[in-house]
């Protein structure tokens, strides 16, 4: 079993967030990880852009895996999202785990306003979810990917010789579910009572027999 930490750097100060990322490092826990919020809406809190944190995170740290729990895929670019993603695995030496997700409405609507990017209704994210998740892999393996689900065409990164990182899917629908069972190495749920955190445990289980 691991045991990790998610410093949750929406209202955060930098050197709080430095200080805890050093102390969980050496406290020897697991697994270090962020979320994915951009703006500081609704409550005016500072924000730190996740892709980049994580970056930041590889500096500060030697030995702990590092997260993202999980990242909206209709808030970036892919490509430059798979790019971003590729440097922090690379400089971390194969510590990262992507964490992917469709976007929640109680922050990333928040997100898309500010950015000026479209919020898709949710069967469109799930539908980039499951292309990113496809997309990903091939792309940091130097392969040359077109989708028209998530606009990309004859993209590539090139040759990084790099390990692709483990993708976690992130949610509790279920068409979301589906989309960890068939393309994930791991699925999360956060804010989730213990007897639904069982059933969603065990709906998952199903769908990966088959």
């Amino acid at each position: 079993m691991r045991v990790g930490v998610k410093a949750g750097q929406w209202g955060w100060s930098f050197d709080e967030l430095l200080a805890a990322w050093t102390k969980a490092e050496a406290e020897g826990f697991d697994l270090l990880s962020c979320f994915d919020h951009v703006s500081a809406a609704p409550a005016g809190n500072a924000a730190w852009d996740a892709p980049t944190l994580l970056a930041a995170m590889v500096g500060a740290t030697s030995r702990i895996r590092l997260a993202v729990h999980v990242l909206n895929v209709s808030l970036r670019p892919p490509l430059l999202l798979a790019g971003q993603l590729a440097v922090a695995q690379a400089s971390s030496g194969g510590r990262l785990e992507v964490g992917l997700g469709t976007g929640s409405w109680h922050l990333a609507r928040h997100d898309h306003r500010a950015a000026g990017v479209p919020f898709p209704p949710f069967a469109e994210r799930v539908r980039r979810l499951e292309a990113c998740c496809r997309a990903f892999p091939a792309l940091w393996r130097g392969e040359t990917v077109t989708d028209d689900v998530v606009g990309l065409e004859e993209a590539s990164l090139g040759p990084l010789g790099l390990e692709p990182p483990p993708i976690v899917v992130g949610g509790t629908s279920e068409r979301v579910l589906a989309v960890a069972a068939a393309h994930a190495d791991g699925w999360n749920a956060s804010s989730v009572e213990p007897d639904r955190f069982a059933q969603l445990e065990e709906r998952i289980g199903a769908l990966l027999k088959g």
